[in-house]
């Protein structure tokens, strides 16, 4: 952790201290909301948001990535914002949410009359996190953050052992609620065939604006990688896409989203060579727009697919590195080669091979029903009430 960084998250903790002082007690209707990882409004963060506002009037503030890039790097507004703003919100809020981890929690004790609720960002996860993978420092940080957590929000009962083991808190604290964020999955996943096809064609023509391109008569695909660890100095792309356009049906469009650090490696080139073919959507907010407007997923080790499953469609694994990242990653929960809903390659000719099958409707290998029962696990509700759950059990208790 630089200098700045640290500076920043103990002056915010010595002003949230201060605040306490004066603020003798929570506004409770109050709520400071940690959005650095989704902010958009099918997130989970503005989603459960939505429902608390439609029932009761909260004065929500949102930290952003943004706010936290912004603070990072040094910028004047940001870091003070950081370190004199937000600590008297948090300090005066009787609910904080949060998306992600948030380190100034690190060197404070929350308020008892505070409740915290840890959505995290991921509906599951293929790659261990927090406290069964970081080490040190970080590790020591995270522990201290971890238990001001009151509630711990998971999607499936197979994840309440996994979940609390990662933040290190008591199984008592997780709750079994489903994620806010699916209900705008699952609800359009559940939806009649009709208005599935209205809503995913509203979506389109707002993609087709952003792109600034057609998008009809187009067989969409979502490439969307993860980051590996050991490439922070020099993040690059795994797929070859260049190849893969060559073997591809001329009707086939892909789509990038990129991890924000893999993101500035994109190849400008890539875009004026198959004009029209490839785009970077990496900017695009509303991932759950991604999805629903995809009709197949290429991943690697992101948990991006545990959302993308409910909507039965394909979905390819590829990750060129296989062998080297089950051997020297930070480990995975589940069995790479065997347990992911689709089809795994290391070959970009062969991943080729599987979405021209999938676009010409042959068969894939691409197991229905092994895509039923991996939702089935992960998801112990189907019904679009996972923001209601988490507000009646966690927030008016």
């Amino acid at each position: 952790m630089n200098l700045l960084k640290t500076v920043g998250y103990r002056l915010f903790a010595l002003n949230y201290k201060l605040a306490c002082l004066f603020k003798k007690k929570v506004d409770p209707r109050k709520v400071f909301a940690v959005a650095t990882n989704d902010s958009s409004e099918t997130g989970n963060i503005k989603s459960l948001t939505a429902y608390m506002n439609a029932y009761d009037d909260y004065e929500i503030y949102y930290y952003t990535n943004e706010d936290r890039n912004g603070a990072i790097e040094g910028e004047a507004p940001s870091f003070a914002s950081l370190v004199f703003l937000f600590p008297w919100i948090m300090a005066e809020s009787a609910i904080i949410l949060m998306d992600n981890e948030f380190l100034p929690m690190a060197f404070l004790k929350v308020r008892p009359e505070t409740k915290v609720i840890q959505l995290w960002h991921g509906t599951g996860s293929l790659k261990k996190f927090g406290q069964d993978f970081n080490t040190g420092t970080l590790l020591k940080y995270e522990k201290k953050m971890d238990d001001n957590i009151d509630y711990l929000i998971v999607n499936s009962d197979c994840q309440v052992e996994q979940y609390a083991k990662a933040f290190g808190v008591d199984k008592s604290k997780v709750r079994v609620t489903g994620l806010p964020r699916t209900d705008w999955l699952v609800g359009l996943a559940a939806s009649p065939h009709r208005d599935r096809r209205r809503r995913i064609a509203v979506i389109k023509r707002k993609m087709e604006r952003y792109l600034r391109a057609s998008l009809e008569e187009k067989y969409i695909v979502l490439y969307a990688p993860t980051f590996r660890d050991n490439e922070t100095e020099d993040p690059r792309i795994h797929l070859d896409i260049p190849q893969f356009l060559k073997e591809i049906p001329e009707n086939v469009v892909l789509l990038v989203r990129l991890h924000p650090f893999v993101e500035r490696v994109f190849q400008d080139d890539i875009d004026s060579e198959y004009k029209g073919r490839v785009y970077n959507v990496s900017g695009y907010r509303e991932l759950n727009e991604l999805l629903a407007l995809s009709d197949i997923l290429v991943t690697d080790y992101s948990s991006i697919f545990f959302d993308y499953a409910v909507f039965k469609r394909p979905m390819f694994f590829y990750a060129d590195d296989i062998d080297d990242f089950i051997k020297n990653g930070r480990g995975l929960y589940m069995d790479y080669k065997n347990d992911m809903p689709g089809p795994v390659t290391d070959n970009v000719d062969e991943l080729a091979a599987m979405v021209c099958e999938a676009v010409s409707n042959k068969v894939t290998g691409d197991n229905i029903a092994k895509k039923q029962a991996f939702v089935d696990t992960y998801y112990k509700y189907f019904d679009g009430e996972s923001a209601r759950r988490v507000y009646e059990e966690c927030i008016l208790k």
